[in-house]
């Protein structure tokens, strides 16, 4: 290389599924060594294999080195090493982990003894389904396998998701920015979200969507470094999420049928008649597929939704939310395949009672979805009431805000006028106490003592 050249990049990532794309990248614009477990042909890139033991390092004066740490004791051992190499050819030197092998300890000795050390924690990278093994991949991976996704108890537990090309673009905009030295770059939505958020977001693209609760222990939580920057300015997860392609695989089969021996003969006729008969009976099949779809899909969403009703009145509120995410489910598709009910019965002059039927079939799944919201925040509520622990403001701040959408959805609904009458009395009866409701949520913070230590004088009267 010349002096004028650019010097090269070094990176270090024994899995390599990250560091890969990272390379990818910076290959394009300087002389790249990766380290890794898999190789990586391509122009401008020098690949050195990396299995049991870390390689010998070729001898170059590197402007940024970039190591990739798991949790791996081999990489833990060789930092100083990695260090050494940094100070005498003054490079960069970045330590890239994820959220759940960050170590406070690992990095302050990484800032200690080194002056342009910095520090770039990942979230829950998620890329083509198996790409990375993270929490948030294995529930992308049920979706994709079997159509529905299991979370533990209620499914409280928090993510911090990141698409792969994201985390990438963060991992770059930390090399070149112009920031102090020292720092620790976050990777991430700055907020976490909890699993069952992540699934309702992936349940807009894909309605049919199924959720179990499984009993168990939560994951642990993993928090963010509180002295972490936001490496990436804005983070749009639902678009994201929107570019992945869920559609379970279609496995083709082909049976062969023999005819079998001595069987009688069909003359034409009477193979042109049942031919013609299989084909009428095929068409009107077709023609009243949806309307069978439709009308049993909305009946079973009406009945769940009952269901979920008697459930909550009884106090069983994660049963409750189970039935009124079913009934969201169920009334969806009815709402859908609706459409194609009308289009077909306006050859016969019945598309204006299809048309009634699908604005009350709307109407159930608007009250479906406003009465999960509520489920859910009761839910979220009686987790952070009930806890031995001390539960967070903003856990509690994110129950209040899903009741206050789940509330102004009910009275858009009752302004909409589209309900059966046994509905706009329920929701009637509703009112006062939902208007007394709204109007204590914004006051609950400070009076359960979330922003500051209450006390309170109880007087009893015999």
């Amino acid at each position: 290389m010349s002096q004028s050249s650019p010097k090269p990049i070094l990176v270090v990532d024994k899995k390599g599924t990250i560091g890969s794309a990272l390379v990818t990248r910076l290959s394009s614009v300087s002389l790249t060594v990766f380290v890794s477990s898999q190789d990586h042909p391509g122009k401008n890139v020098i690949a050195i294999p990396f299995h049991k033991k870390i390689p010998r390092i070729p001898n170059n004066s590197f402007s940024t080195i970039i190591i990739f740490y798991a949790g791996e004791s081999e990489l833990e051992q060789a930092l100083p090493s990695f260090i050494k190499k940094a100070r005498e050819t003054d490079a960069r030197l970045l330590l890239v982990t994820s959220i759940f092998h960050y170590k406070e300890k690992i990095a302050e000795a990484f800032f200690k003894q080194y002056e342009r050390a910095e520090v770039v924690v990942l979230g829950d990278v998620f890329a083509g389904i198996e790409a990375v093994s993270t929490p948030v991949n294995h529930l992308l991976w049920q979706a994709k396998t079997h159509g529905r996704v299991e979370l533990l108890q209620n499914g409280l537990g928090l993510l911090y998701p990141v698409s792969l090309a994201d985390a990438v673009a963060g991992i770059e905009a930390a090399s070149f920015t112009l920031a102090e030295d020292k720092q620790i770059f976050a990777v991430m939505p700055i907020h976490p979200l909890t699993e069952l958020s992540f699934v309702r977001l992936l349940q807009k693209k894909y309605p049919l969507l199924q959720v179990d609760f499984l009993k168990g222990n939560f994951r642990s939580h993993y928090l963010l470094p509180h002295s972490a920057i936001p490496a990436l300015d804005e983070y749009n997860l639902e678009k994201e999420l929107y570019k992945l392609d869920l559609t379970p695989p279609v496995k083709k089969s082909t049976i062969y049928l023999k005819k079998p021996k001595g069987s009688p003969r069909v003359g034409k006729r009477g193979r042109s008649y049942r031919s013609l008969f299989f084909i009428l009976s095929l068409i009107f099949f077709l023609l009243a597929l949806p309307f069978i779809v439709t009308l049993a899909t909305a009946v079973g969403g009406g009945m769940l939704l009952k269901q979920a009703k008697l459930q909550a009145e009884k106090g069983q509120l994660t049963d409750a939310l189970r039935s009124s995410q079913s009934a969201v489910t169920f009334l969806t598709l009815s709402d859908e395949t609706a459409t194609t009910v009308k289009t077909v019965v306006g050859v016969v002059g019945l598309s204006s009672e299809v048309a009634s039927l699908q604005r009350l079939v709307h109407a159930g799944k608007e009250v479906a979805e406003a009465s999960t919201e509520f489920l859910q925040a009761g839910v979220q509520l009686q987790t952070i009431l009930t806890s031995s622990t001390k539960a967070s403001k903003e856990d509690f701040l994110s129950a209040i805000g899903t009741l206050k959408e789940a509330a102004l959805s009910l009275q858009t609904i009752e302004a909409e006028d589209e309900l059966p009458e046994s509905y706009k009395k329920s929701l009637t009866t509703l009112n006062r106490p939902l208007g007394l409701l709204v109007n204590l949520l914004d006051a609950s913070p400070k009076l359960l003592g979330f922003d500051s230590k209450q006390q309170y004088l109880l007087l009893f009267q015999n």
